[in-house]
């Protein structure tokens, strides 16, 4: 175990874990982008020379551009737990009866859930933006304040903590783990009020609460606010995992599966840092004009406008007078004749009298095609940052890359992405597993009995993520290729579930208007080809024409058509054909006059 002087040597910075370091730089990689930080760091490294005076213009002037990709794939992410495959089970025969049903562990996890409403919702608000861009960050299990102290009854509620790799000062599995605190501890009230940093120190029994105080003589010192005893026999922590990186000595590194967007999205942040300078100098004409009229303020005694005047420094003996630059004509000796903006002024001697220049203004054009080439590069940094992960689907730019540019790797995508939800699920797993043993393990001491309580979480391998328009884009090339009417209505189906995933009736009567067209992806003149060769009956010749109004007459009739079996529906849309055809048979041609 860790001694009370290791413990202070980690709170003030002279012991770090081995690991610390590099888990910080892999987090502040990813942080800088996703948080809308100035990448102080990335722009120093590109102009190590800038005067101070414009670095601190560019840090002013600053907007982030790489955090739209991030929160882009984060969003994304999130319809992990929209997948059809999605589900979190409990068995409900497995709960003790000594446990009331209002704080099962299904009652506090899905419905009651501090803050959240349910885990799954605080994993998708607050965990997934934290795993992707910090893969090594950690997760504490504590119980929050009990509603009623004096409540012997009140079970405990357990709630996690994200603490990201700047926080995790040091984390040994099995023994102990060493976290500070994002707030502070405040002590005193008024003018006494002091602000203290707080740091959690984990073992297998408790959870201890230290803070930094400062004496009067400015020494400073470690003690213990706070110590709860959970008694779970091992340490209430999750750490995040992703993709292995390393083991050094017992500590495990880990990157985040979208590092790889990181060096697009470094090159994006230095070029449009440069760009907005860029923008300031060369986007605006400038005008210019030949000074014409001598500045007043800085006239010498000979009638020149020299641009400097004398003033006074210094009092007393110490008086001296020194020459500087005129406020009123900034140094030039002229005046602008008019307008309200800075102007280039031009000295006549610059001039043979010949030669001046009538008007004696204009406008300095500008360059603008290194902006116009320069935002193409930031566009390609940010398209490739997404290609990176295969999520190119989620650029919003109109690209002048090639068409095949946002084309997807839908297996590579699926594989990403299950790595992602696989992760997700595994530290789910776990944080149920302590949330039900701090609750149940006084009730439910039999270890074997609560892990027969905890849900299962499956993970899912069907997502819905690609996009409508990459959808269509397959769709069109499927037909155009000719494929097989099986895919393609396969690809039709797949693309109205996602284009009308709000509206879940147009999206019914779209797909069973598709799976139950018999010609489907033939026009009306390979319909009429067919039927005259012999194709197809003029049964399905007749069902195919008329699909639209079959499917929608039915759906008038009976409004649970769309719930019936595929069997079912089809003998409606037949009887619908059949009485076409009947009355075709019957239908009567007008002879025409005879004149």
């Amino acid at each position: 175990m860790i001694t009370e002087k290791e413990l202070k040597d980690i709170f003030n910075g002279k012991r770090r874990s081995a690991v610390y370091e590099r888990t910080v730089k892999l987090y502040e990689d990813l942080k800088v982008h996703a948080f809308e930080e100035f990448p102080e760091k990335l722009i120093r490294e590109r102009r190590p020379h800038e005067p101070a005076e414009v670095f601190k213009y560019r840090c002013m002037i600053y907007e982030s551009v790489t955090a739209d990709p991030i929160s882009s794939v984060v969003q994304e992410l999130g319809k992990i737990r929209r997948s059809t495959d999605w589900s979190i089970k409990y068995n409900s025969d497995s709960v003790p009866p000594q446990i009331i049903p209002a704080e099962t562990l299904e009652s506090y996890c899905e419905k009651n859930f501090p803050n959240y409403t349910s885990l799954t919702n605080w994993v998708f608000s607050v965990l997934l933006k934290n795993y992707c861009i910090d893969a090594n960050a950690m997760i504490l299990i504590k119980a929050l304040d009990k509603k009623n102290p004096n409540d012997d009854r009140e079970y405990l509620r357990p709630y996690p903590y994200v603490f990201n790799s700047n926080q995790v000062l040091d984390y040994k599995p099995g023994q102990y783990a060493v976290f500070e605190a994002a707030d502070k501890y405040i002590s005193g009230t008024g003018s006494k009020m002091r602000e203290n940093d707080k740091y959690y120190v984990v073992t297998d029994t408790t959870i201890q609460e230290w803070i930094k105080k400062s004496g009067g003589n400015g020494a400073i010192s470690y003690v213990v606010v706070e110590e709860y005893p959970h008694n779970l026999g091992y340490l209430p922590v999750v750490p995040v995992r992703a993709i292995f990186e390393k083991t050094v000595d017992e500590y495990t590194i880990y990157k985040s599966r979208i590092a790889s967007m990181v060096p697009r999205l470094n090159e994006a942040a230095r070029e449009y840092s440069d760009q907005q300078a860029n923008v300031v100098n060369h986007m605006h004409p400038r005008e210019w004009e030949v000074a014409s009229q001598n500045c007043d303020v800085c006239i010498n005694d000979t009638g020149i406008s020299t641009g400097k005047v004398r003033v006074e420094t210094g009092k007393g003996e110490k008086k001296t007078f020194k020459m500087v630059d005129c406020n009123k004509c900034g140094g030039t000796g002229y005046i602008q004749t008019s307008g309200p903006y800075k102007k280039t002024l031009i000295k006549p001697a610059a001039f043979d009298q010949k030669d001046v220049p009538v008007p004696p203004f204009g406008i300095q054009e500008r360059d603008v095609r290194t902006i116009e080439a320069v935002d193409k590069r930031i566009e390609s940094h940010l398209f490739k940052a997404l290609a990176s992960i295969n999520m190119q689907f989620l650029s919003q730019t109109p690209l002048s890359i090639s068409g095949d540019a946002k084309q997807v790797d839908r297996e590579a995508l699926n594989n990403f992405v299950y790595g992602i939800a696989e992760d997700l699920v595994w530290m789910m797993d776990d944080m149920y597993r302590i949330i039900c043993d701090y609750r149940y393990s006084l009730i439910v001491p039999d270890e074997v009995k609560r892990k027969e309580m905890l849900p299962s979480v499956a993970v899912p391998e069907k997502f819905d993520l690609v996009g409508s328009n990459v959808l269509a884009d397959e769709v069109k090339a499927a037909i155009d290729s000719k494929l097989s009417p099986v895919i393609v209505s396969q690809l039709l189906i797949d693309y109205c579930s996602k284009k009308f995933y709000q509206q879940p009736e147009v999206r019914d009567e779209q797909i069973c208007v598709i799976d139950m067209d018999p010609m489907l992806g033939t026009t009306e003149e390979e319909k009429m080809m067919r039927l005259q060769n012999g194709g197809v009956e003029m049964a399905d010749y007749i069902l195919s024409c008329n699909i639209v109004p079959f499917v929608k007459r039915a759906i008038r009739e009976d409004k649970d058509f769309l719930k019936l079996p595929r069997g079912k529906q089809l003998e409606v849309l037949n009887k619908y054909t059949t009485d076409k055809l009947n009355a075709a048979k019957t239908k009567t041609i007008p002879t025409p006059p005879v004149v």
